[in-house]
C-alpha cells in the first residue's frame, strides 16, 4: 500500500474515532441491540462483498465473494511513416490491442472477536478459498507500404486461465459508527497452490503453443477498508 493511501486511512480513522466514542455513554445507558447478520462491502480498489453471521459476541463465520474485473481496450490511430529527407509518405500502420483481466474468488473464514469497548472490537481468523483468473491479450496490426502498395497484416492472441486453492489468514478491527453501521479495516495473507494454462494463437487464430505451470506461494493483500450493515 502506498504512503498516500496509508495517510488517508489514518486521517479517516482519526475522524471517525471522536464521533464514535462520543456515542459510547449514550449506548451504555441504553440497551445495545444485538445483530446476528451483517453485509459487508469493501470500498477500496476491489469489488468485494461479504456475508457474516455472528454466533455470539466472540465468534462469527464470513463468506466473501470477490468479483473484481478489469477490462481495458486500447485502440491506436493510423500512424504515418515519411522519408526524413523529402517528407514523402512511405507507409501507414494501424494497430489495435485488447487486454482483459477478470478475477473471481470465493472465501470462507471463521473469525474470533475480542471487544475492547462497546463500539470497538478486534477480530482475527482464517479459512479456505478458491479463485479463478482469466487474462487475455490480443494484438492486431495492418501495415501499408505506399511504394510497393503491399499490405501486411498480423495478429496474435494469448489466453491465460489461472486457478488457486488455499488458506487465508486475516486480522482487523471494527468500529460501530451508528447503531447498525460500522467500518472495518483488515490485513490479509493467503497461502495458495495454483495451476496456470497459457494458450497462444497467431494470425487467423491458428493455435501455436500451450504452456502449463504449477504455482505455489503466498500473497500479502495489504490493508482493506470496508463498510458493514448489520440486521
Amino acid at each position: 500500500m502506498s504512503s498516500k493511501i496509508f495517510v488517508s486511512f489514518c486521517l479517516f480513522i482519526s475522524f471517525l474515532l471522536p464521533v464514535s466514542f462520543s456515542q459510547t455513554d449514550v449506548q451504555k445507558d441504553s440497551s445495545i441491540e444485538s445483530y446476528n447478520n451483517e453485509i459487508q462491502f469493501y470500498v477500496i480498489n476491489e469489488i468485494i462483498a461479504a456475508y457474516k453471521y455472528n454466533f455470539d459476541d466472540n465468534s462469527s463465520l464470513r463468506l466473501t465473494l470477490n468479483v473484481t474485473g478489469l477490462l481495458d481496450d486500447q485502440n491506436a490511430d493510423e500512424i504515418e511513416y515519411r522519408e526524413t529527407t523529402t517528407d514523402t509518405l512511405i507507409g501507414t500502420e494501424k494497430r489495435e490491442s485488447i487486454y482483459s483481466n477478470h478475477f473471481f474468488e470465493l472465501k470462507l473464514q471463521y473469525l474470533h472477536n475480542i471487544k475492547f469497548e462497546d463500539i470497538v472490537q478486534l477480530y482475527f481468523g482464517g479459512g479456505p478459498f478458491v479463485s479463478y483468473n482469466f487474462i487475455q491479450n490480443e494484438n492486431t496490426y495492418e501495415v501499408y507500404d505506399t511504394r510497393s502498395q503491399e499490405i501486411r497484416k498480423g495478429q496474435g492472441k494469448s489466453n491465460s486461465n489461472i486457478w488457486f486453492v488455499g488458506l487465508s489468514a486475516v486480522i482487523g478491527f471494527e468500529i460501530i459508527v451508528y447503531k447498525n453501521i460500522n467500518v472495518f479495516a483488515e490485513y490479509e495473507a493467503t497461502f495458495h497452490k495454483g495451476w496456470r494454462t497459457v494458450d497462444q494463437y497467431s494470425y487467423n487464430n491458428t493455435y501455436i503453443d500451450n504452456n502449463d505451470y504449477e504455482l505455489n506461494g503466498y500473497n500479502l493483500n495489504g490493508i482493506r477498508i470496508g463498510l458493514g450493515i448489520c440486521f
